[in-house]
C-alpha cells in the first residue's frame, strides 16, 4: 500500500458540527409538526441537504416542496454553522502532514473555505471540493473524492480518506480509495481502518 495524499471530510472530523446540524433539522421539521428532528438527523447524517429534505418529506408525508426544506437548511448552514468548534487534535494531525491534502465535504464552498481559514489550514490544504456545488452527485456517490484526486494529481488508489459517516465511507470505497472510519464502529460498514485518534494513521503516511 502506497499512500501519497489525504482527503479529509470536514463535518465530524475537523469541526464538531453534528449537534448544531441536528438543531437545524429540529427547527425545520418542528415547523411541520415533527418533533424528533434532531434524532431523525442523527440517523441520517452524512447525506447531502437536498437528499435529507426529500427523505423527510417522504417519510413524514409532509405537504411541502422538498426544495423549500433544502433552502431552509442552506440558510441555517450559512448563517449559523460558522460557530461550530474545531476538533483540535485532528486539525493538528493534518497540519503536521507533509503529503498533499484536500478537504472534501457536502458543505457549500463558502463554508468549506471559511473553516479551512479559521482552522489555520490554508497553507496545508491544496484542494477543496464541495459536494453541494462542485459535483453532480454527492456522497455516497464517489464523485466528490474522484474530483479531489484529480485536482491533487494523485491516483485514487494512492489516497487515504478520513470519514465519520456511512455515506462518506461508501463514497470513498466506491472511488477506489483507502478509508479510515473516524469514530465509526468496525462492524457497521466496510472500511479499511477504524480509528478514534488520527494519530494512529501516522504510520501509514510515513
Amino acid at each position: 500500500m502506497t499512500l501519497k495524499a489525504v482527503i479529509s471530510d470536514l463535518d465530524g472530523v475537523l469541526i464538531d458540527s453534528e449537534a448544531i446540524k441536528a438543531g437545524f433539522w429540529r427547527e425545520i421539521l418542528a415547523a411541520y409538526g415533527v418533533h424528533n428532528g434532531a434524532e431523525w438527523y442523527a440517523n441520517n447524517k452524512g447525506a447531502p441537504g437536498p437528499e435529507l429534505a426529500r427523505k423527510a418529506v417522504r417519510e413524514y408525508r409532509l405537504a411541502v416542496d422538498p426544495a423549500a426544506l433544502a433552502q431552509k437548511n442552506r440558510e441555517l448552514h450559512l448563517s449559523s454553522l460558522g460557530d461550530a468548534p474545531a476538533i483540535p487534535a485532528n486539525v493538528d494531525f493534518l497540519q503536521r502532514l507533509s503529503c498533499p491534502l484536500a478537504v472534501a465535504s457536502s458543505m457549500y464552498s463558502s463554508l468549506i473555505s471559511f473553516f479551512v481559514k479559521r482552522l489555520g489550514l490554508e497553507s496545508r490544504v491544496q484542494v477543496t471540493v464541495s459536494g453541494a456545488e462542485d459535483v453532480g452527485r454527492d456522497k455516497p456517490a464517489p464523485d466528490i473524492y474522484l474530483l479531489a484526486a484529480v485536482r491533487l494529481g494523485v491516483e485514487p488508489r494512492q489516497c487515504l480518506v478520513i470519514e465519520d459517516s456511512l455515506p462518506g465511507v461508501a463514497a470513498a470505497k466506491a472511488a477506489g480509495m483507502y478509508c479510515a472510519g473516524y469514530g465509526i464502529q468496525a462492524d457497521i460498514c466496510v472500511k479499511d481502518f477504524s480509528v478514534h485518534s488520527l494519530r494512529s494513521l501516522e504510520r501509514l503516511l510515513a
